[in-house]
Parts: C-alpha cells; structure tokens; sequence
C-alpha cells in the first residue's frame, strides 16, 4: 500500500501543474520545452503557416450631430406610430433612422420587434 500512496501522490502533483504558456516555437506536450520530447524521444512539429487574421470590417463613420438628430426624431415618430399600433408606419419610421445612423442598437431591436409582430420573420432577425 505504502507503493500506490506514494505513486499516487506523485501523479497528484504532476496534474497540478500549470497549463504551459503558449510560444511562437512548437513545444512538447507533455514537458512544454522546445525541441524533443522526453516521453517519445520525437522532435516537435514544426509550427503551421502563420495564423491567419480575420479580415478587418470596414470602418463605419459616426454621423453628424444633425443626423443623429434627425434620426432621433424619426425614432420618436416610429414610437408614436408604434403605441397606436400603427406599425407599418413605425416600421417606416425606424428605417429612415437607420438610414441615416445605423450605430444605434435600440433602432435595430425597435425594427426587429415591429418585424416580428408584422411577422415578418426574415426581417425580424
């Protein structure tokens, strides 16, 4: 018994290791050096083809004041519109907001909801 308490404790504080830090070089799984494995005696793989980058989204300018402004009267109209349950012209109402900002979130979810109820499923997303 006094084998396996010992074997056991020895495995404990092996599996208590730290993850290795990640590195440019190819490193060993096991002992987290570069070049051979102990365990195998193998040399690590030569790293892959560089990580690709995503491609950069395209920058989208903020708007003047003045189109923030009138697009924030055009969300007002479409919230009006929207409590009289007149909403295809809210929905009319929260495109041309869009139109003219398209970096305000509550637009997109005000749309969707009109969308949604219109059950216009597609454009509901």
């Amino acid at each position: 018994m006094g084998v396996l308490t010992s074997l056991s404790g020895a495995l404990g504080a092996c599996s208590r290791r730290r993850p290795a830090e990640k590195s440019s070089s190819p490193v060993c799984p096991v002992s987290g050096r570069a070049g051979v494995c102990p365990v195998s005696g193998k040399a690590t793989p030569a790293p892959s083809a560089p990580a690709k980058r995503a491609p950069e989204q395209p920058r989208v300018e903020a708007p003047s004041p003045e189109a923030v402004a009138r697009a924030a009267e055009h969300k007002e109209r479409g919230n009006v519109h929207f409590k009289k349950n007149e909403l295809e012209q809210a929905l009319e109402a929260y495109a041309e907001a869009l139109v003219l900002t398209k970096r305000d979130p509550t637009l997109w979810l005000n749309r969707s909801i009109v969308n949604r109820q219109l059950k216009n499923w597609e454009d509901a997303r």
